[in-house]
């Protein structure tokens, strides 16, 4: 799927179509994002001998493999300063603004998993794993000091527009 069609979906649009005015503004704010966007990973792969997460929804996403990547990605707090002036001044390019860099983020994690041979990746917050993994995927990955990567105590990840997640890989 392209990053349009991604942006578009993100902003609810299913078959329909967007005024010329919307698309026009979906293109240029795709291109300040771009323009301030550090997007930047960080990963490890673990033996599923010794993962660090249990329960059914990771151990479904193994699918019996070996191996396993753990990761985390960011876009940058360049990003997050971004949509914040946007929401102060047109909540309507602050929207957009969201689709795009959640559709930006996807393509990172996607870039990544692309890399191995691999199964679909879940993240904390997904089935019963808990939101709560984040903190410990960000700590077995050094994530604050390699990609500026953290949470705060209600768990959400800073920057905002970042993932954790892990995907099995076969090998």
């Amino acid at each position: 799927m392209s990053r349009k069609s991604e942006i578009l979906r993100y902003l609810g649009y299913k078959k329909a179509v967007p005024r010329k005015d919307i698309d026009g503004a979906i293109d240029r704010i795709e291109k300040e994002i771009e323009s301030v966007a550090e997007p930047r990973t960080v990963k490890m792969k673990i033996s599923i001998e010794n993962m660090p997460f249990c329960g059914k929804t990771v151990e479904k996403a193994m699918h019996g493999c070996k191996k396993a990547i753990i990761f985390a990605a960011t876009l940058g707090a360049g990003v997050d300063r971004l949509i914040m002036q946007k929401e102060c001044s047109n909540i309507s390019e602050a929207v957009i603004a969201q689709a795009i860099a959640a559709a930006l983020i996807e393509e990172v994690c996607d870039k990544l998993q692309g890399e191995y041979e691999s199964y679909p990746r879940v993240s904390p917050g997904y089935g019963d794993f808990p939101l709560a993994a984040q903190r410990d995927i960000l700590k077995i990955l050094s994530a604050d000091t390699k990609i500026g990567l953290s949470t705060t105590e209600a768990l959400m990840l800073v920057p905002t527009k970042s993932v954790t997640a892990i995907f099995a890989i076969k090998e």
